[in-house]
């Protein structure tokens, strides 16, 4: 056979012969139960493998032809991270890598790095691991000159500092023509290209998704802080041609309390178009401080992100009317009728360069 598409019953393939074998899809039903792992014979015309909830003997599994391999919900027996990075190192042609709520067991402590992994031919890498540890790893040893699509799930803040990574060398090739990075700080921290059909797209992906161009990121959760920051400094050094919309959320404030957002972050995303503002969070000194312009090292006075043009109050009762009324003027010169009753919800978008502060005039002001 050229295809074979099979059920937890995979004992007849034992010993077939499927020097012409290209496509091979095994999967077993939610709740289904394990089942035994199914040596493969040898298959040297491989180039497709999509394994959901099925195991292979990964000792004997050989294709160097291989282009696409997916590993989802494996839970036992799935091929060791020492086995995982031996399967990529013989599979130079592979084109797309889906490892998805599966567990690769370390059989040694993550102590030293493992040598980069060369995929030459490589579009898209998706990898969603509860582990972030292991996300990391793998993120680090795959070096892919020819990406296209990149999402991890789940991933630490040490890729970030550390400059060895080498999947997020060009990272700005990633970014698609529109130029929109979207960063959504709630609990955790999740970054994506826009358009992008990654989050919060659920499983299976459907098959446009994987031909998308763009990247997605999300971090573990309870992200804190210094994360935050740490993440907006990385996508103010993605340049200046990037749009960058932010929303800062907290789903769960009446258990942890309101999260005071940082006046720090004004300092980083000087390309921020967008800024939404949902329930949880203390935006109340950095709204006072985007309102004010500073001098720069010239003496010019610049707005804190000049290229800021919409602001969007949703479900945040935390900002007063007088906050919100405050600002509008100050920055923007708009004289605002605010609704008491709708939550502080706004929507006002202005035109770049039209806005006075205080007996300034715009001309004062750079943008």
């Amino acid at each position: 056979p050229t295809s074979v598409t099979a059920g937890p019953r995979l004992s007849v393939l034992r010993h077939a012969k499927l020097d012409n074998l290209m496509t091979f899809e095994a999967h077993t039903c939610t709740g289904g139960g394990s089942p035994e792992p199914i040596p493969l014979p040898p298959t040297p015309a491989l180039r497709g493998v999509r394994l959901e909830r099925f195991p292979l003997v990964w000792q004997s599994f050989h294709a160097p032809q291989l282009q696409a391999l997916c590993i989802n919900s494996i839970q036992h027996q799935a091929p060791t991270y020492p086995q995982l990075l031996a399967l990529l190192r013989s599979t130079p042609n592979l084109e797309s890598l889906l490892l998805k709520d599966t567990w690769f067991v370390w059989t040694q402590p993550p102590n030293l790095p493992d040598a980069p992994i060369h995929l030459p031919k490589l579009r898209s890498l998706f990898i969603s691991l509860s582990d972030s540890v292991l996300c990391d790893s793998l993120l680090r040893v795959v070096q892919a000159d020819n990406l296209e699509r990149l999402l991890s799930r789940a991933l630490s803040f040490k890729v970030w500092d550390e400059p060895n990574f080498l999947v997020f060398n060009n990272i700005q090739r990633h970014i698609p023509s529109t130029g929109v990075i979207n960063i959504y700080y709630h609990n955790n921290i999740h970054i994506a290209t826009d358009p992008h059909p990654f989050w919060p797209v659920p499983w299976p992906y459907p098959e446009q998704s994987l031909k998308t161009n763009g990247f997605a990121f999300t971090t573990r959760n309870l992200s804190d802080e210094r994360d935050f920051l740490d993440v907006a400094q990385w996508v103010s050094g993605l340049g200046n041609e990037t749009t960058v919309r932010l929303e800062l959320r907290n789903v769960q404030w009446r258990r942890r309390g309101i999260k005071k957002i940082p006046v720090e972050l004004l300092d980083y995303l000087p390309t921020l178009h967008t800024l939404t503002v949902r329930e949880g969070v203390d935006v109340e000194d950095l709204l006072a401080q985007l309102a004010l312009p500073k001098q720069d090292a010239t003496g010019t006075l610049r707005w804190p992100w000049p290229h800021l043009v919409e602001l969007r109050l949703e479900d945040s009762p935390a900002i007063t009317a007088t906050q919100i009324t405050n600002f509008a003027e100050s920055r923007w010169g708009i004289q605002l009728s605010y609704d008491s009753q709708s939550r502080a919800h706004i929507c006002r978008q202005v035109g770049r360069g039209k806005a006075g502060l205080g007996g300034s005039t715009a001309a004062d002001i750079a943008n």
